[in-house]
């Protein structure tokens, strides 16, 4: 048993082991935590998708601009574009074109959106501090449980040294006849009682390092050591009122600026959804060229006179007629010359009246207006629970303050009474029972005071969250 106590101590205290380099403070803890943390990056994700949902919908207000291009071969019996009948051939073909529109006006909906996307962000932005805050808490609360952890080690330590020097004198004086075996037997069973103790605290303290571990998001628990300088444990009546933190919460806490943000979010939903009874009116405009390989053009050729029998009278005598025969040479029309006498514009308003919809944006509408009323009921159920939260947390303030005042008092009666027992069990006067109930009244006082002195030193921190001064 005492081979495990020594192995405990040297794994669970630096300063034995000398490891003082490695030693993380409460400010290198929270800076790596908010660095490492999964959940805070994952918050911090949201906040970017937010951030580009906002950048969308102002870039929504911008005209579009689309290209097209197309390019084919036909096959078997075709219509020949330039004679309109029907040939035999392969046919190569292409189509180009742009195409641009801008919404001018929809009822606003443009305007609204990019107003619901803005308060969206702000939402998710106060929500990332809140998850930060949160973490920034948690790990001050692991921290000093770490630190609370390591002093009721060390209490059960020196608890069991005391014990553990009794059970030595003892066996000394057992073996000079001076005290009856029993005496020595039932110290001994303290001393193994006070050994449990450090095998329980020990545990204790490791559950703590590896929680504390985890909200830092370090790969091994067992590498972690705290710097204790620069924790103030000092106990000091909370000055600041509840009412005052309160009131501070409900206008500065991230958690309620994010509802109200998400309020506003919800007002402004009700106006997108509105827009669909206004007519839109929009910008278009298109430019286009085609291509093809069996358009052509017919150029004049050779020509000769060719004479028929027809004729006419001149002077009394006939003369026959000549007729003009013009060959013709069919070109092919080149690739640019297609593309620029084929070239085509157009711009044009289009004016879309909702008439009859089967009641969708009447019931959009409606449904904004039932999720507008819902972030409403969530906005005052917030703040409902956090003024709860707060009450609750200040009134566990003021318990842990006055049980620590008890303790302080309890422990200093309790010293008094177990150094008068050890004097009388040393003397021979006091018997072993009257020594160990002292003594475990006294160890337990210290162990109840260490507790205390953190639990409060927990619920200031709390209460310092809410307020927003960590």
């Amino acid at each position: 048993m005492q081979r495990k106590i020594f192995i405990y101590i040297l794994m669970l205290f630096p300063a034995i082991t000398n490891a003082q380099n490695s030693k993380m403070t409460l400010k290198e803890c929270i800076a790596y935590a908010l660095e490492h943390n999964v959940q805070v990056k994952q918050s911090e994700l949201q906040q970017q998708t937010a951030e580009v949902n906002w950048k969308q919908a102002k870039a929504n207000q911008l005209p579009n601009l689309n290209g097209n291009a197309s390019q084919g071969m036909s096959f078997g019996r075709s219509i020949d574009v330039v004679s309109n009948d029907y040939v035999n051939q392969q046919i190569n073909s292409a189509n180009y074109g742009l195409s641009s529109s801008t919404i001018l006006f929809n009822g606003l909906q443009l305007q609204n959106t990019i107003k619901q996307a803005a308060y969206l962000l702000s939402a998710n932005r106060m929500e990332y501090e809140q998850d930060k805050n949160t973490l920034t808490l948690n790990v001050i609360l692991a921290y000093l449980l770490v630190l609370n952890n390591e002093d009721i080690l060390v209490l059960n330590t020196q608890q069991a040294t005391v014990t553990r020097e009794q059970v030595r004198l003892l066996d000394i004086r057992m073996k000079e006849g001076a005290i009856a075996t029993a005496t020595l037997y039932d110290l001994k069973g303290q001393l193994a009682a006070d050994e449990m103790l450090i095998l329980n605290a020990g545990n204790a303290l490791e559950t703590s390092k590896i929680n504390l571990a985890q909200l830092l998001n370090l790969p091994d628990y067992r590498s972690l050591q705290l710097e204790r300088t620069g924790i103030d444990t000092e106990i000091k009546k909370y000055m600041t009122a509840v009412a005052e933190i309160i009131e501070t919460a409900n206008t500065q806490f991230p958690l309620m600026k994010s509802s109200e943000y998400r309020t506003k979010a919800a007002m402004q939903f009700v106006k997108v959804a509105k827009s669909g009874f206004y007519p839109q009116l929009s910008f278009n405009a298109s430019a286009g060229t085609t291509y093809s390989s069996v358009a052509s053009n017919f150029i004049p050729g050779s020509s000769s006179f060719a004479q028929t029998e027809d004729y006419v009278i001149v002077n009394g005598n006939k003369s026959n007629l000549f007729v003009k025969d013009q060959q013709f040479i069919k070109q092919s029309i080149g690739y640019g010359k297609q593309i620029n006498n084929n070239l085509n514009q157009y711009i044009g308003l289009n004016m879309r009246i909702p008439i009859f919809n089967s009641f969708s944006t009447k019931n959009r509408v409606t449904l904004a207006k039932i999720a507008s009323k819902n972030a409403d009921y969530e906005m005052l159920n917030n703040r409902l629970l956090l003024k709860q939260a707060i009450e609750q947390a200040y009134l566990n303030m003021e318990t842990s303050y006055n049980r620590h005042s008890i303790l302080e008092q309890q422990i200093a009666a309790y010293q008094e009474s177990f150094r008068a027992a050890e004097i009388r069990f040393n003397a021979g006067a006091g018997t072993v029972v009257e020594y160990i109930i002292a003594k475990n009244n006294y160890d337990r006082a210290r162990i109840n005071y260490t507790q205390a002195t953190y639990d409060y030193l927990f619920r200031t921190r709390i209460l310092d969250f809410y307020k927003g001064s960590l």
